[in-house]
């Protein structure tokens, strides 16, 4: 895990952000890219677990998401999440 850490702190900052605006946070981190208007967040396993737990009760919500080649989930490209807070 620690050699993950240091791997993506070189390259993207570790943020807090919401999905539309909701009312549970996450930990996850940016590149500081975005797509159609929301931040593209990835996250641990860890809080991808989390996230898959928050989103159970919705019916209309099937996430499909694999871990990347940085060891880490992408919620970009497509998922509406913002930054709530940078560090």
């Amino acid at each position: 895990m620690k050699h993950t850490q240091e791997r993506i702190s070189n390259v993207i900052k570790k943020i807090k952000f919401t999905f539309n605006y909701g009312d549970e946070v996450f930990v996850g981190y940016s590149d500081g890219t975005r797509w159609n208007g929301w931040d593209n967040i990835s996250v641990t396993e860890d809080v991808h677990n989390e996230i898959e737990n928050y989103f159970d009760n919705d019916a209309d919500c099937e996430m499909e998401i694999k871990k990347g080649e940085n060891g880490l989930y992408s919620y970009g490209y497509g998922f509406t999440t913002s930054i709530i807070k940078e560090g």
